[in-house]
């Protein structure tokens, strides 16, 4: 491994990245125990990929996709553990190509029936992809870099197809099939059933849910009617086990794929009242969640619920609503919004 991709790799071990989860996105505290860090799922994925323990990485992820762990927000263990993996991965550069190329195959050749190693692959072809690409607007996009982005993804893509049977017992590979297949243009209806698919062998994976309602948000050339007819869609199915909290979660995300729209409310068609009620069947099982309890106040200013928000008001923690809410929403103005002034 090179030394600028050791630097890398040590930098986010220590610092911890925030979470990508559309609806879950900053860790509970920043004074967390370190004894208890260096033991959570998110900190030993990465630590065995980086040191080439791949049976221990492979075992870590059989039992946390048996067991189905869960944080104190809800979120799941195994996501912020390949969470974890997808974001190192991404700080690559083109150099250091060779390196984990090499080390992909080192875990092929050692454990060639490796559930999870086709997928750490396809996630390194993905981030290749995106860095050819660009993080930019399509406009930004060269006609260079968009042939190597769908070639890279069709690559990523068939090395998934190639290694399903194998891989798709860990709810991961769904996620990230339905991931890369939309970058890839894989057709509408082999993703659906993808994902029909992965909900019905993963009933309540939150990640194979976040990620095929990507399309649906504005912001990605979709529209609030097919946002809502999906969401009320799969809150209601037999697949899901969560019942009312999916229909907060997933409006939740919308919302943040649409970086906090100050016409959410106005705009889209969610139900605050059913959404509301997600939440608070949330907070009843999930109740040391400072982030959602923040959220869950950031949206009852938002959709200008006084009794809701005054009742959350004494329990916020204000640096989790500072980090959830959008520009121009904070306690100051929500203080303003609904409390009594002398």
């Amino acid at each position: 491994m090179k030394s600028s991709a050791i630097a890398m790799f040590l930098g986010i071990l220590i610092c911890g990245a925030a979470a990508a989860d559309p609806a879950a996105s900053v860790p509970e505290s920043t004074a967390q125990d370190t004894s208890a860090f260096f033991k959570e799922p998110a900190w030993l994925g990465q630590k065995y990929f980086g040191a080439n323990e791949f049976a221990k990485l492979d075992a870590l992820v059989a039992d946390l996709t048996k067991s189905g762990t869960r944080t104190d927000d809800g979120r799941f263990a195994l996501y912020l553990l390949t969470l974890k993996l997808d974001e190192w991965l991404k700080l690559w550069t083109a150099e250091d190509d060779k390196s984990m190329n090499d080390k992909l195959e080192a875990w092929k050749q050692e454990f060639p029936d490796s559930s999870l190693q086709p997928i750490v692959a396809a996630m390194h072809m993905q981030a290749t992809a995106w860095r050819v690409r660009g993080l930019g607007y399509a406009s930004t996009v060269t006609e260079e870099g968009w042939r190597l982005f769908r070639e890279r993804n069709n690559r990523a893509w068939n090395i998934l197809i190639d290694h399903k049977k194998e891989s798709a017992a860990i709810p991961t590979w769904y996620e990230l099939a339905i991931s890369i297949g939309i970058d890839a243009n894989i057709p509408d209806d082999t993703l659906r059933k993808l994902f029909d698919e992965g909900i019905h062998r993963h009933p309540g994976y939150h990640p194979i849910y976040f990620t095929f309602a990507r399309q649906f948000a504005p912001r990605w050339g979709g529209n609030y009617a097919d946002a809502d007819e999906f969401i009320l869609q799969q809150t209601a199915a037999k697949t899901n086990p969560e019942g009312e909290i999916l229909y907060a979660r997933l409006y939740w995300l919308i919302d943040q794929y649409e970086n906090g729209s100050p016409g959410f409310f106005e705009d889209s068609l969610v139900s605050w009242p059913r959404m509301r009620k997600g939440f608070e069947r949330m907070m009843a099982a999930y109740p040391k969640s400072a982030w959602n309890q923040a959220n869950f106040a950031m949206f009852a200013c938002r959709a200008r619920d006084a009794t809701t928000y005054g009742l959350l008001r004494p329990k916020i923690n204000a640096g989790q609503f500072e980090a959830a809410a959008p520009d121009g929403i904070s306690l100051e103005v929500c203080d303003a919004r609904f409390m009594k002034t002398t």
